[in-house]
């Protein structure tokens, strides 16, 4: 009764695909994060994702905490550009995959982890002066399963920051990655330079993804 209604309201829920052994849906997914992170992820499952539901996704090394934004028919849909290897008409689903609907707990150690934060940010900054080093740090971020510790920061000139990467890394147990924000009509959303780094670790060029922004160093 409820998808009915939805369905006279425009807001029909995504018609399962049928597939071999069984009726399963095959959907693209687009999942936002913190702040204005987003990405695109490919789902197979018997019932269909709906926008707003928590999820557990693939991520770096690990597994993210998202809510779906969006929902869409992963047969004939084109990801206008968001998917890997998009291109117009049906499109190849996106690599990383929507592991799981979360559960309660699941959604409970996120907002445990945003609790976290500002003791985060707190400690970042005493590092930073320890290190002398010219930057501000914005937000600090935990992944969901806690594998990595996102920094955003601003500077004005190029910083070396090598050094605190390593003795963060010692310190949090856990991999650190600093993303700078480039300075322009005071939007963050702008070019970024971004370094993956752990306690010993060597360096090496990546090319850049939609939820990573150009200009990309990572050190593994």
């Amino acid at each position: 009764m409820a998808e009915a209604q939805q369905a006279r309201r425009g807001h029909a829920p995504p018609r399962p695909i049928p597939a071999a052994g069984g009726s399963r849906v095959r959907q693209i997914v687009e999942v936002r994060f913190q702040g204005l992170r987003s990405d695109y992820y490919s789902y197979r499952g018997e019932k269909p994702l709906r926008n707003h539901e928590y999820v557990v996704v693939e991520a770096d090394r690990g597994q993210d905490l998202g809510w779906v934004r969006k929902v869409v028919d992963g047969e004939t849909h084109s990801c206008d550009g968001g998917c890997d290897h998009a291109h117009h008409g049906p499109v190849v689903p996106p690599s990383k995959r929507v592991l799981r609907r979360a559960a309660q707990v699941d959604v409970e150690r996120r907002l445990t982890l945003n609790a976290e934060e500002p003791e985060l940010r707190r400690r970042t900054r005493e590092f930073v002066r320890q290190h002398g080093l010219r930057l501000k740090v914005s937000e600090a971020e935990w992944q969901w399963d806690r594998n990595k510790l996102t920094v955003y920061f601003t500077a004005d000139k190029r910083v070396d920051f090598r050094a605190l990467v390593k003795e963060m890394a010692r310190a949090f147990r856990t991999r650190i990655e600093l993303r700078q924000i480039a300075r322009r009509s005071g939007s963050e959303d702008s070019d970024a330079a971004v370094a993956n780094c752990a306690a010993g670790s060597g360096c090496r060029r990546s090319s850049p993804s939609r939820s990573s922004l150009p200009r990309t160093r990572a050190c593994r």
